[in-house]
């Protein structure tokens, strides 16, 4: 069995978010470039052997939500939409599959996005399951609970 979620997200986000803010949704959704900053997602620490054998970590920052094209696992397709609002605010939805190595990342921008949203909706489901579950406080499920 592969450890592959669905992750289903909409948020309306208020007008006051700052141009790096924006700017770092965008990377995240896959519509902008990568900030020299980021401040909403800061830890994307990874473990790696070097040439000596010695274990190293490194930040390899990568947008979260991002992916658009056809689901590995969870069928149709993963999207994601960062788009302003007529009322000066932010809408933001994706759906995305995910996989447990990347929930720190996912649960930091879950956390930033509830804090900050006007309105928010999250629910995760195992690839194989057929019922989600709601995420609330911005915490996804314990894996053991989708198995």
């Amino acid at each position: 069995m592969a450890d592959v979620y669905e992750l289903i997200l909409s948020a309306d986000l208020p007008a006051d978010l700052s141009r790096g803010e924006v700017a770092e949704l965008r990377w995240h959704m896959g519509t902008g470039r990568q900030p020299d900053t980021l401040t909403i997602v800061t830890d994307f620490a990874e473990a790696f052997e070097d040439e000596t054998g010695q274990v190293r970590t490194e930040q390899v920052p990568y947008p979260v939500l991002a992916r658009r094209e056809p689901a590995w696992r969870i069928g149709g397709v993963v999207s994601a939409e960062f788009q302003p609002r007529d009322d000066g605010g932010w809408a933001l939805t994706a759906r995305q599959e995910i996989h447990p190595d990347g929930f720190p990342q996912v649960t930091a921008l879950l956390r930033w996005l509830e804090a900050r949203a006007v309105r928010f909706s999250c629910q995760a489901r195992h690839y194989e399951g057929e019922v989600f579950t709601p995420v609330r406080n911005a915490e996804l499920p314990d894996v053991e609970a989708f198995a």
